[in-house]
């Protein structure tokens, strides 16, 4: 990824929503949910309308206190072949824990029509 960004983030690309923080040596890790501005289809879309859409986790980094920040990665989202975040991603957290960066997010599945949005909580190691 090469996005960077002074005075805030402001991406071109991406809504943005859901951030979460973690301060770790120098650099200020920063999550946050994302969709697409413009759908695969070219279809532009509106804020509130992104929850038709699956979210991504964005990862973003500061090595100046939040003055500069530079993205990192599209950090994890839905996967078809995971029993745990098949359908969606929703929300999150990080902690530097002992030196680790830990996550803990929601994954979404979908049991059935009736059970369209089954979570989950999982943690994850980063480093």
């Amino acid at each position: 990824m090469s996005n960077l960004f002074k005075q805030g983030i402001h991406h071109q690309d991406l809504w943005l929503w859901d951030a979460w923080s973690v301060r770790r040596n120098d650099a200020i890790n920063l999550f946050a949910l994302s969709v697409p501005r413009v759908s695969d289809g070219g279809h532009l879309i509106h804020p509130e309308e992104r929850n038709e859409y699956q979210f991504t986790i964005i990862r973003f980094e500061s090595l100046d206190r939040g003055i500069s920040w530079s993205e990192i990665s599209r950090h994890r989202h839905p996967d078809v072949d995971c029993t745990y975040q098949s359908a969606n991603i929703w929300s999150g957290s990080v902690a530097d824990l002992n030196g680790s960066l830990v996550e803990a997010f929601t994954g979404i599945k979908k049991d059935s029509a009736e059970r369209p949005f089954v979570q989950s909580i999982y943690l994850s190691d980063l480093d």
